[in-house]
């Protein structure tokens, strides 16, 4: 995809950050900022119960960064 742009890929990093949930107001808030814009509330509300759960826990989210430089 990036080659078709005419970009190079000179590096890739990947990182997994932990984002503990040690209250119920974090499982809300992780649910809450996903980017799900066709969930409905019930389902919404379905995913809160399930992360409440996990309290105690910590999530795993994991990131990659890309670094290109254009070709010449």
């Amino acid at each position: 995809l990036l080659g078709g742009a005419g970009l190079t890929v000179v590096s890739v990093d990947e990182r997994r950050f932990a984002y503990p949930l040690s209250e119920p107001e974090d499982a809300l808030r992780w649910v809450r900022s996903l980017y799900l814009p066709d969930l409905g509330r019930r389902r919404c509300r379905a995913a809160q119960r399930v992360t409440r759960r996990w309290i105690g826990s910590s999530i795993g989210i994991p990131l990659r960064r890309l670094v290109a430089t254009k070709d010449r």
